[in-house]
């Protein structure tokens, strides 16, 4: 019988990885239960280990907790650069982005809603014309292919919301889905409406004041391509949309893309090394 060896990633002020053993093959990402101490948690598979610098007192893996990695391969790479560049234990990290109902020991499991949102362009919504300065701006920002940071300067008012939609509306004609960013909660809702004018489907929303099921609710959505357009604050950076085309981060300046408490870290920078992890536009506002 295979043995297999590999570090797992605890969601615990350790800046370490723990060595288990597990008798079938898993995949990097995946959530697995373990025991650790006297109870039996949740972590995540890092990487597999040939040789185990020591087999004595190696305990197994309890469960596979999902059939679905909890990250592809751009945003585990993400986290792991995360981790290293702010200097803080990579199991928090990791615990960080993932929906609070997936950390504990549950029933909730990464699995797909089946339920897909098609988009369709409300024309009425697009009547008027841009200016000149927005179509030079537009023109220039829908020739960026992959990665290839972009500044859209502009006061409030002068049109920015505006070639945000017009770039969404090339990548999701292409099929692919976007990541919009803003620095706080109560900005969400009215871009959201700017966006449900403009485009019929569901628009997803993630932040911290959602409940937990709500949060579950759109990553899983997100994962599994039923949904192509999330905007969230800081805490959906990493929001795993399927077949991602470009992230757009309004207000970039803003202080409140910097997480103060827990694992600090900054929204915008962890957008920009996603975008050149998976060579995609990112445009900052």
């Amino acid at each position: 019988m295979n043995i297999f060896y590999y570090d797992i990633a605890v969601g615990l002020p350790l800046r370490q990885c723990f060595t288990y053993k597990s008798k079938v093959a898993i995949k990097k990402g995946t959530r697995v239960v373990v025991p650790f101490g006297k109870k039996s948690i949740v972590g995540i598979v890092v990487k597999k280990i040939s040789n185990p610098n020591s087999l004595k007192g190696l305990k197994e893996i309890i469960s596979i907790a999902d059939n679905h990695s909890c990250f592809d391969k751009s945003i585990f790479n993400t986290i792991l650069w995360a981790s290293e560049y702010y200097h803080h234990p990579i199991g928090e990290v990791f615990f960080s982005f993932m929906p609070t109902l997936l950390r504990k020991k549950n029933d909730k499991t990464i699995s797909s809603l089946n339920k897909a949102s098609e988009y369709k362009l409300n024309a009425k919504d697009k009547k008027f014309k841009l200016t000149k300065e927005q179509n030079v701006n537009l023109s220039k920002l829908n020739k960026i292919k992959e990665f290839n940071p972009s500044l859209i300067y502009g006061v409030t008012g002068s049109g920015k919301t505006e070639i945000y939609l017009q770039l969404v509306e090339k990548f999701i004609k292409k099929n692919k889905s976007v990541l919009v960013l803003v620095p706080e909660i109560n900005l969400i809702p009215q871009l959201v409406k700017r966006f449900e004018d403009r485009f019929s489907g569901e628009i997803g929303i993630y932040h911290s004041r959602q409940t937990p099921n709500q949060r579950l609710k759109v990553w899983l959505k997100s994962k599994f391509g039923e949904i192509k357009i999330v905007i969230g604050t800081r805490s959906s950076v990493l929001m795993p949309l399927k077949n991602l085309g470009a992230i757009i981060i309004d207000e970039e300046h803003d202080h409140s893309y910097k997480q103060a408490e827990g694992f600090k870290f900054s929204g915008k920078d962890l957008g920009i090394k996603r975008a050149q992890l998976e060579n995609i536009p990112i445009f900052l506002g």
